[in-house]
């Protein structure tokens, strides 16, 4: 059955299975992650979720991250995911459809501080709850994302219980009622994306699995078989009942491996800037001259792309026709593309006039990271094509080692300072050695702040 199977991969996979390969990959992984959580902690939803965080008494010893404040570990899992996933430059995995490591280290750091846990064991947990992630996610099937649930955070609580749950260290049977606790927080919308509650219903996911690790540990129960059969979860968010739920053998984390954003806006647009970042620099394109941005589409990849006519920054994360104008207009997107100011911008809201969705033929189900995006710049000198394959990030278009230090460094530098970030930078890279994993996240903290919650 899939669901004591995947049980006992969390709980009974031996600490040796996760090689060196595993764990640098895990690694590279937490320094995205923590990047992408420090940047967003003064994001105007991590700042209400800290607002609402003073009105809950919780004792005050999880660190919140790029923050002087503390709360409880499942607080802190709720708000570090929040953090994480509000500027939308958190990485992506293919099979998943989704962002897998914001709520697994959200949660799963929380419990390797009340743990004491060491780096090694931090970044093993990490790697069976990204493979949770992975086999449930290609169990559910491309239907769970179509019919408009958040596959980030449905799935993400699941894969945050086993995460944590391999911290505790529970039991199989006990990680298989941790399952069914899980379940029954899983929840998050498509018709969110856009809005700051696309980042809280990660926070909550991430909170969901912490608590239901920790319920499932001190004897809560629940359905030790929640994803099996009929009425199970498989066959209630997904396709159907399977009665053969597809298997993977190889490990998620290094095949297909994590996707590293490039830019701060949704995995559906990152095809489509990469060629018009493309055709601009290779034929020298000028704003001035452009009569025309048509974007090629396969079946369902621009689904994310809820917006044709964005109204501020977090809609234009989520607007190919924003994304696209700013591209050419810009010649660069960064965090501060994603302003309200910057997407009313008058020239950016005549350039998105001229962006041009065009739905492409094609068998099957597609997504910002998989398929293809064809791109076409019409201007006075003529027509420009091409077709972009490699999604940026991916291992097909990978980040260099320089890149990802470029983009780390301009997330957290602006928050805990180029010092402290260098300091947190080079921790991260030896995490893996730490006899405690929490000495990360207290380099993540500024050192003058002051404390809303006090």
């Amino acid at each position: 059955m899939f669901t004591e199977a995947l049980a006992s991969l969390v709980t009974d996979t031996p600490a040796e299975a996760i090689n060196a390969e595993m764990l640098s990959c895990a690694t590279a992984a937490l320094v995205d992650t923590l990047g992408c959580g420090i940047a967003g902690a003064d994001s105007d939803v991590a700042t209400a979720s800290l607002t609402y965080l003073a009105t809950v008494e919780a004792k005050p010893y999880a660190v919140l991250w790029g923050r002087a404040e503390r709360t409880s570990p499942a607080e802190a899992a709720f708000f570090n995911a929040v953090a994480g996933h509000a500027l939308d430059f958190d990485d992506s995995l293919p099979i998943l459809r989704g962002h897998p490591s914001v709520p697994l280290f959200a949660a799963g750091l929380s419990a390797a501080a009340d743990r004491n846990s060491s780096g090694r064991d931090l970044l093993a947990a990490f790697v069976l709850g990204l493979e949770v992630a992975a086999r449930v996610g290609v169990a559910l099937g491309h239907t769970h994302y179509v019919r408009g649930w958040h596959i980030t955070a449905t799935v993400g609580a699941i894969s945050s219980a086993a995460m944590v749950g391999r911290l505790y260290g529970l039991t199989t049977d006990q990680m298989r009622h941790a399952f069914g606790i899980a379940a029954a927080d899983s929840a998050g919308l498509v018709r969110n994306f856009g809005s700051m509650t696309k980042a809280v219903q990660v926070g909550r996911s991430a909170r969901a699995g912490y608590v239901a690790a920790r319920l499932a540990a001190l004897g809560v129960t629940a359905d030790t078989s929640i994803f099996d059969g009929d009425g199970g979860f498989l066959a209630v968010y997904g396709e159907a009942a399977l009665k053969n739920v597809p298997t993977r053998t190889d490990w998620a984390i290094l095949d297909p491996g994590i996707y590293v954003k490039r830019w701060p806006c949704c995995y559906a647009t990152h095809r489509a800037l990469a060629g018009i970042f493309s055709l601009v620099a290779a034929n020298d394109i000028k704003a001035g001259e452009v009569d025309e941005i048509a974007v090629g589409f396969l079946p369902d990849s621009d689904r994310a792309l809820v917006h044709t006519h964005p109204r501020n920054g977090l809609e234009g994360k989520f607007s190919i026709e924003y994304c696209a104008a700013a591209a050419v207009i810009d010649g660069a997107l960064g965090l501060g593309s994603f302003t309200d100011a910057a997407v009313q911008r008058l020239p950016l809201q005549a350039m998105m006039k001229k962006v041009m969705r065009v739905a492409m033929p094609g068998i099957g189900s597609f997504s910002g990271v998989h398929g293809y995006t064809d791109v076409a710049i019409t201007t006075r000198r003529g027509r420009f094509e091409t077709r972009v394959e490699a999604t940026p990030g991916s291992p097909e278009a990978p980040m260099t080692p320089a890149d990802r230090r470029e983009k780390f460094l301009d997330c957290v530098t602006p928050v805990i300072g180029a010092e402290r970030a260098e300091s947190l930078l080079v921790a991260l890279s030896s995490i893996v050695d730490a006899k405690t994993a929490d000495v990360v996240a207290l380099l993540a903290v500024p050192t003058a702040r002051r404390n809303r919650m006090a």
